[in-house]
């Protein structure tokens, strides 16, 4: 992996937090389906995620073969680890400069904890 490569990865980790799974819990709700695409746009301030059916992104015009080929499949049929989850869905970010980065993210659900 190049350092580049470590880099992008590394802001598209970044991205991953307490917004981005209520943005994920919010679209499973609306659409009915785990099975979603969420784009963060981290050059917005405000609205920067926008969730899709992932059938209704891959068959959104615009949108690169690379992309298509890539999430065909449910994030959830993309590696055991993620097979065992509670649930996956795909995170594709734009960054500053044009970069695009993609990941599967998986979703484990936790059990409130007690105060003690």
């Amino acid at each position: 992996m190049q350092i580049s490569e470590i880099a992008l990865e590394s802001r598209l980790n970044a991205l991953v937090n307490n917004d981005l799974f209520s943005a994920f819990w919010d679209a499973v709700d609306f659409f009915k389906t785990k099975d979603l695409v969420l784009f963060y746009d981290t050059n917005k301030n405000e609205d920067a995620i926008t969730a899709y059916t992932r059938e209704q992104f891959i068959s959104s015009p615009g949108v690169p073969d690379s992309l298509k080929t890539k999430f065909k499949q449910p994030a959830t049929e993309t590696a055991e680890s993620i097979e065992n989850s509670d649930a996956a869905f795909w995170l594709l970010a734009a960054f500053n400069g044009g970069e695009l980065a993609s990941a599967a993210i998986n979703v484990n659900l936790m059990a409130p904890s007690e105060d003690v």
